[in-house]
Order: structure tokens, then sequence, then C-alpha cells
């Protein structure tokens, strides 16, 4: 029996000079051979993106341990502020933050969080001052030149919270409008806020923005008055012990 090797490479030799006369089997190979480059293209492709990915996850993680400690530091920080050994009527606000989830914006929230220690330091400062100047501590009919400082109190995160459940509606856009937070401010804020609260606590805070040092107590308790809450700033200045500026009212 003859052996079938010799017949295959004839077929071999028919199909290779059949590629190199007809046209036909001639394209059908080349574009095989594009196909080929093709995939190895999409191939190298996907590598070179996993690889880029794998890159950004680590440098994200990074980013993320170190964030975490630059709040924890600030926690620290704020721990120390208020526990420096003085003891003050009415207590003081701690800002309430943690760690922002994914998705968030680091640098945002650490901004805020550095703001508010800010503010905690200057509530601390201003209760220190105004201790100092009373025989018996804040509310002391003692005290003098007392009313001027507590108008002059920071407005604190404490403050904010509570009037988000006490003012409701309408009233909260009339506040701020008697604190002189711009219109577009105000509409932009109910815009991106669809709970009252929320718009409340952040309308005070475009306030405090805009009016620096000026958005104190006595400037939000004229605020309230102005719309005709009575009740909700007498009940504030009981609320945060505020007993010279509650005369006012």
């Amino acid at each position: 029996m003859a052996s079938p090797l010799p017949d295959a490479l004839l077929a071999t030799d028919v199909m290779r000079d059949a590629d190199m006369t007809n046209p036909g089997t001639s394209a059908c190979f080349q574009g095989i051979g594009a196909l080929r480059q093709m995939f190895d293209y999409h191939i190298e492709t996907a590598l070179r993106t996993e690889h880029e990915l794998r890159s950004k996850i680590t440098s994200m993680e990074q980013e993320k341990r170190e964030y975490d400690e630059k709040i924890r530091k600030l926690e620290q920080e704020v721990l120390v502020v208020k526990g420096n050994g003085l003891e003050l009527e009415g207590g003081l606000s701690q800002p309430q933050r943690t760690v922002p989830d994914e998705g968030e914006d680091w640098n945002g929230k650490y901004e805020e969080m550095r703001k508010e220690c800010k503010t905690l330091k200057e509530e601390l400062h201003s209760k220190r001052n105004l201790c100092s100047n009373c025989n018996t501590g804040p509310g002391s009919e003692s005290c003098s030149g007392q009313i001027s400082t507590e108008e002059d109190l920071p407005v604190t995160m404490e403050h904010k919270l509570y009037l988000s459940d006490k003012v409701s509606g309408n009233n909260i856009k009339h506040v701020l409008r008697h604190l002189s937070v711009p219109d577009t401010d105000v509409e932009n804020i109910y815009y991106a806020h669809h709970d009252p609260k929320e718009c409340c606590i952040q309308g005070l805070k475009k306030w405090m923005e805009n009016k620096g040092k000026k958005a104190t107590v006595g400037a939000l308790i004229k605020g309230l008055l102005k719309c005709g809450l009575r009740n909700v700033a007498e009940q504030f200045c009981v609320i945060h012990k505020l007993h010279q500026l509650h005369k006012l009212v």
C-alpha cells in the first residue's frame, strides 16, 4: 500500500500554487492575516488597559490611606481643643464628620472638616473671653459687657442643627434672605437639596461663608426676629443659655 504522505505533500503544493495564481484565494489569506493583526492589537490594548487600571487602583488606595491619616489627626486636634480642662456653661459643638464614602469629593470633605475645626477653636476662644469678663461664668448678672460678647459668638453646627428642626417651609427662605443670602444662592440650595432641614443647614453655611466673622449669633437672632420668628429666637437663647440676648428678644 502506498504511503499517504506523498499525497499530502502534493496537496500542499497544489494549495500553495493556487495561492500564487488565484486572486480570490490570495485575498482570502490576506484577510485572515489582517484579522490576526487586529486581534493581536486588541489583546495588547486590553493588557495595557488592565495594567493602567491596576496602577490607578493602587494609587487610589494610597490616597485613601493618606486621607484617613489626615482625618485621624484632625479628630485628635478636635479632642485636644475640647478636652483642655476648661469647663464652659452650655458646652461646645463638635464637628460631625466621618470618613468620606467612596465616590465623594475627598478634597471638599477635608476642607470642610478643616473649617469646622477652625470654627470650634473660635467658639472656644470666644467663650474663654466671655468667662474672663465674668465672676460667676456665662449668664451671670455681674458679667460686664456680656451682651456684646454673646452677640459676637460664632454660629456653630449645633446652632444650625437646632434651627433646622425649628424653622420649616418658606420660613427658611425668608430667614436666609433677611440674612442677605443672594436669591440665586437660595434657589441653588433648594435645587440641590430636597430635604428642608438640609436646605436650612446649607443656607446658613452659605451665609457664614459670605459674611465671615460678621456671621454671629447676634446677627442670626436679628434675622429670626425680622421674619417674625420670635418664639424660635426665644427658645434658641434659652436652649443655648444666651441669657442676656434673651432679654433683648
